[in-house]
């Protein structure tokens, strides 16, 4: 027997697909997923033979003022350096390839017109032009590493985690008047922050968080200091 699209049953089922739709919906959650994941081995090891964008190509794009020219709101030349994300959009960088790179071509040029950075700044020594072209051979990737082990097979708060905030976060986050009405002197207040995605946007300097701590990237807490707190976190933040 073939049913009308409109017969009762037709409709009743219909009806039932609307209603399970309809509370499958929700607002967006605002941070996103306070419980990042956690790479159980921690941050990787430095490779001599690896070069990792934070701790070999950020340095010379700071140390040759490459940052404090390409910002986004001077965007000379349509180069952003501000981040690795807008580096790459910036199409500079000829991913695997460094002799086709507009990066490698402007800062060993010897047009005075082109060069980079112009005159009468200091350009790049050999040493900073071969750490670019290796980084980039290997597929200038967002990589960092760390030259110690991070042991965070078991987290504690008063042992681990307090003394960070203690350390890095407290003095701006305590008294009558904390910095961003943001205390952070208590195990409570750390763990209210931490559960709703605050602590770890902030510190993380995810997009959408005032970074914390201030200062740009050379006080960002280590990635042992990191992966400390994100394991804490993971581990629904508790009191031990």
């Amino acid at each position: 027997m073939i049913l009308s699209a409109y017969s009762p049953r037709n409709l009743l089922i219909i009806g039932f697909a609307v209603m399970i739709w309809s509370g499958c919906q929700h607002d967006p959650v605002t941070p996103s997923d306070p419980t990042p994941e956690v790479d159980p081995e921690g941050p990787e090891l430095c490779d001599p033979d690896t070069m990792y964008y934070d701790d070999h190509i950020l340095p010379i794009l700071e140390r040759r003022d490459c940052i404090a020219c390409h910002t986004a709101s001077n965007n000379l030349g349509g180069v952003v350096l501000t981040s690795y994300d807008e580096l790459i959009q910036s199409d500079i960088v000829d991913v695997n390839d460094p002799n086709s790179s507009e990066l490698i071509r402007v800062v060993t040029t010897n047009d005075p017109d082109e060069k980079m950075p112009p005159a009468p700044d200091t350009p790049l020594n050999e040493q900073e032009v071969n750490t670019l072209r290796t980084w980039i051979g290997q597929g200038a990737l967002n990589i960092a590493c760390t030259s110690e082990e991070c042991d965070v097979s078991d987290v504690s708060f008063s042992s681990d985690v307090e003394p960070i905030i203690q350390n890095r976060c407290e003095s701006c986050h305590r008294g009558a008047a904390p910095q961003g009405g943001v205390l952070l002197d208590s195990y409570s207040s750390i763990a209210q922050y931490a559960r709703n995605g605050r602590l770890w946007g902030a510190i993380n300097h995810d997009t959408g968080f005032e970074p914390m701590p201030p200062g740009g990237p050379d006080e960002k807490l280590s990635d042992c200091e990191l992966l400390t707190i994100k394991q804490w976190i993971t581990e629904d933040a508790p009191q031990n």
